[in-house]
């Protein structure tokens, strides 16, 4: 396991650990309030003395005793004794220890890493997928608003077309109204 020192700095460096930290007075004792009733639920200890952290205690029940302790009795880094029941009453009800608990315990931690990691990559994957499906739409969006212009303009070209189309008409159907007004003037002219 790390020095309590070690353990000591990374916590003050994480803003939720700190805030989560119960002050004591001993030196060799890390106390976490994880449920926010301000009485500590996980204890890092260094029973030893060495400066290594090597027992872990937890409040699991939440009644503010620690009921369950993980000890590293072998200096290996890797918890081999586990002891349950009401510790701070002195009443151990079960004692596991051996070989058999690290390998447990490894395997556990194992397969908790390797979910916290699946569930890192599977996020990161999300996110790229959303952002991936997000670029596409605004593509789509912007594809859309340019084809939506692009007709607006043909149809206002075809109807400005067609409006030269109905005013050239119009006024080639004035002008040969004129056209025969003036020719019936002009015969009325020459007749009289």
């Amino acid at each position: 396991m790390y020095s309590m020192k070690e353990i000591k700095k990374a916590v003050r460096k994480d803003r939720d650990l700190k805030s989560s930290l119960v002050r004591t007075a001993e030196k060799d004792t890390i106390l976490f309030d994880i449920t926010g009733d301000k009485v500590a639920d996980i204890a890092i200890l260094d029973v030893t003395g060495d400066g290594n952290a090597d027992t872990i205690a937890i409040d699991t029940i939440g009644d503010g005793y620690f009921d369950t302790v993980f000890i590293d009795t072998d200096g290996n880094d890797i918890p081999d004794t586990i002891l349950c029941g009401n510790l701070q009453q002195g009443v151990i009800n079960e004692a596991i220890q051996g070989p058999e608990v690290e390998a447990v315990i490894t395997e556990i931690t194992d397969t908790v890493i390797s979910t916290v990691m699946e569930a890192a990559f599977t996020e990161v994957a999300v996110d790229t997928a959303a952002a991936a499906i997000c670029t596409e739409l605004e593509e789509a969006a912007k594809a859309a608003d340019r084809e939506y212009r692009t007709k607006m303009k043909e149809i206002k070209k075809a109807e400005n077309k067609e409006r030269k189309v109905n005013a050239t008409e119009a006024m080639k159907q004035r002008l040969n109204e004129h056209k025969v007004k003036v020719e019936a003037a002009l015969k009325r002219g020459k007749k009289q």
